[in-house]
C-alpha cells in the first residue's frame, strides 16, 4: 500500500469533456465516468453519480434529472 493517496479532482486534471450518461443505472453510469476518465489519463480513478431517489416519490426524480446548476 502506498504511504498516501493523491486526490484529484476533474477540475484539477483540467477534464471539461461531458461523459455521455448511457448506462440504465447509477452505477453503470459512474463505471463509464471511471473508464473514461482512467483510459484518457491512464492512471486509477473512481467515480460517483449521485442520482436522488426519493422513496416517497417513487423513486423520483432519478437518474435522468441533470443537475441544474455549474460550478
Amino acid at each position: 500500500m502506498p504511504q498516501a493517496i493523491n486526490l484529484l479532482s476533474l477540475y484539477d486534471i483540467h477534464f471539461t469533456e461531458e461523459i455521455a450518461e448511457t448506462a440504465v443505472t447509477i452505477e453503470g453510469n459512474a463505471l463509464l465516468k471511471a473508464k473514461t476518465v482512467a483510459e484518457k489519463f491512464d492512471t486509477n480513478c473512481f467515480a460517483d453519480d449521485s442520482g436522488l431517489l426519493v422513496d416517497a416519490l417513487d423513486g423520483a426524480p432519478g437518474k435522468t434529472e441533470k443537475p441544474t446548476s455549474k460550478p
